[in-house]
């Protein structure tokens, strides 16, 4: 039987990882990309999977992202889509390796009406009190996301914008 604080750190660790994948309705809503870092411990690395898509893209295999740097990336390419549905599912929470696994998918419209479902699986490690998230590994529908990319700078590069 689990103890209180078990269950207690297992409520703040699903509470924690919920508003993290909630994050991308939240920016979206607010048109605010530091929404992305409520959860978020102040040097959380994010990493992104597939290595073969951080290879098509043109980054470094071994490529890990702060908490800065990845809102700017994102402020950059939120001024042409919105994240405008989430759907999470298989979600785990392991309070004795402090850490946290989900499935979503997200569907993110362009400004000019495009829409893409793409989904993710995401891998987290919290802090000891399960309140910040202190790594993440968040793997992505390579295919998707190329495309995803693609339109985005296609949408860029025409003028669109919010």
């Amino acid at each position: 039987m689990a103890s209180d604080s078990q269950l207690t750190l297992h409520q703040t660790m699903s509470q924690t990882l919920s508003k993290f994948l909630n994050a991308f309705l939240e920016v979206s809503a607010a048109n605010d990309t530091t929404l992305f870092s409520t959860t978020l411990d102040p040097g959380c690395l994010r990493f992104l999977r597939p290595t073969s898509l951080l290879t098509k893209m043109g980054a470094p295999t071994d490529l890990a992202m702060d908490v800065t740097t990845y809102e700017k990336i994102l402020e950059k390419e939120m001024h042409v889509f919105k994240t405008i549905s989430g759907d999470f599912s298989d979600v785990s929470i392991d309070t004795t390796a402090k850490t946290g696994a989900a499935t979503a998918v997200y569907v993110n419209r362009l400004v000019d009406g495009q829409e893409f479902k793409l989904e993710f699986s995401w891998h987290v490690a919290f802090a000891e009190d399960g309140a910040k998230i202190t790594k993440v590994v968040q793997w992505c529908d390579a295919i998707g996301m190329l495309e995803f990319q693609a339109a985005i700078a296609a949408v860029a590069n025409s003028g669109g914008s919010e």
